[in-house]
């Protein structure tokens, strides 16, 4: 004896319960999974800026060293990014022309909206040191202050000037620096002598 048509759909269809268990299961697996993707993206954020820096560090020596002439990173506070996190949000390099006049060579790095370059002392002793200056810039139309690290004509850093434990600063997500506890950061490293970088992250 045959199906009927109404016999075979009810065989091979899904009941409105299964079908509502499979949606259950799916949004509680997608909650579980969102911190785990939202901590992937944070870490790479950190990474990226991380790099950028380094990248920028690198550049201004090497272009310091092959040019023979001063070079400088000037790290930037901007005003549109403000925070309770007293930090840089940009980095960008500087070359002096045939003149000795400081000049922007490239555009600003931005640092993804949610990290920042750490200005406190404890964190970021490098920036503080007495081989820094400091000043105010226009970028994108806003007035940045800014924090400027000079490399000699020979593309080293001035020795003399740096502390021997101080020749590092600290990248770190904005929302783990305000609240004191630096548990996922990134720390970049000059050597006094060669100026060569180093990032770490613990």
């Amino acid at each position: 004896m045959k199906a009927t048509r109404s016999e075979i759909w009810r065989t091979e269809a899904f009941s409105l319960l299964e079908l509502l268990a499979v949606i259950g299961i799916i949004s509680i697996l997608m909650a579980l999974s969102v911190p785990a993707f939202t901590s992937i993206s944070r870490g790479n954020s950190l990474s990226f800026s991380a790099q950028s820096v380094g990248d920028g560090l690198i550049l201004a020596r090497q272009e310091a060293s092959t040019r023979n002439r001063r070079a400088e990173i000037r790290f930037l506070k901007l005003p549109s990014r403000a925070s309770s996190v007293d930090g840089f949000h940009a980095l960008q390099v500087w070359l002096a022309d045939d003149s000795g006049i400081m000049k922007a060579y490239g555009r600003p790095i931005l640092l993804p909206l949610d990290v920042i370059i750490l200005a406190s002392n404890d964190r970021s002793p490098l920036l503080n040191s007495p081989t820094v200056s400091s000043g105010v810039m226009q970028v994108s139309g806003e007035t940045a202050a800014y924090t400027a690290l000079p490399i000699l004509a020979s593309g080293n850093l001035e020795e003399g000037k740096i502390p021997a434990q101080g020749s590092y600063f600290t990248i770190a997500p904005e929302r783990v620096a305000a609240g004191g506890n630096l548990t996922n950061y990134a720390a970049v490293y000059i050597n006094r002598a060669t100026a060569q970088v180093r990032i770490l992250r613990p």
